[in-house]
């Protein structure tokens, strides 16, 4: 196995899984609003598209197991922390669809035990952004949560976006939602900054959007 096809098969992985956590977060999602048949339904998506994900990844566990360790590349890495995540998910899943009070407490407790939540926000030319930056960073601190967050223009977007917990859109570059769901292949929570709150620099209600995105 050469290192163009590691390379493919990493670059499959990570689309499988990012796909999974899309449908197990909507499952999340679902069970909480009562819709449990909904749930279930995207809970059998996400589960038909992470075990795409094991069986391509068995592939590379296997070549490793006969042949030694594989080369390294930060796709290779990224596809295992994005099947990871999407494990994770379809934990919180299963939980939704069996006992919402019990993921309740899952979600708080992740978010409690989060020592870092990692932000980044990209523009057109990244000016007004890193303004952004700096109310968000005095927000959180006042909130008693540690931030890591990064203000950068969508050029730099898919060399850095998956050291990331959730990406904010500026309203300039609304229109390239697609082209950004589609480079980070959906493996990252995007957030679509409202016009009003972002010409306003609202970093209070944007800091809170955000922690609604990261526990429903």
């Amino acid at each position: 196995m050469d290192e163009i096809k590691i390379k493919e098969y990493a670059t499959q992985i990570v689309s499988y899984a990012g796909t999974a956590f899309a449908h197990f977060y909507n499952s999340c999602q679902l069970s909480l609003k009562g819709d449990k048949s909904s749930s279930k339904k995207e809970f059998a998506l996400g589960k038909k598209a992470i075990d795409l994900a094991h069986t391509v990844n068995s592939k590379l566990v296997d070549y490793e197991a006969k042949n030694g360790s594989l080369p390294f590349s930060l796709i290779l890495i990224h596809s295992q922390d994005s099947l990871m995540n999407a494990i994770n998910w379809q934990h919180m899943s299963t939980l939704a669809i069996e006992n919402d009070n019990l993921l309740r407490k899952e979600f708080d407790n992740s978010i409690e035990n989060k020592e870092l939540i990692k932000i980044l926000i990209i523009c057109n030319a990244g000016m007004s952004t890193v303004i952004l930056k700096s109310k968000l960073e005095k927000v959180a601190m006042a909130k008693g949560i540690k931030v890591d967050i990064k203000a950068t223009t969508f050029n730099d977007l898919e060399r850095i976006y998956m050291n990331y917990d959730i990406v904010l859109v500026s309203p300039q570059i609304s229109q390239l939602h697609d082209e950004i769901k589609r480079i980070t292949r959906n493996s990252i929570y995007i957030q679509l900054l409202n016009m009003t709150d972002f010409g306003l620099m609202r970093a209070e209600k944007i800091f809170d959007d955000i922690l609604k995105q990261l526990l429903p």
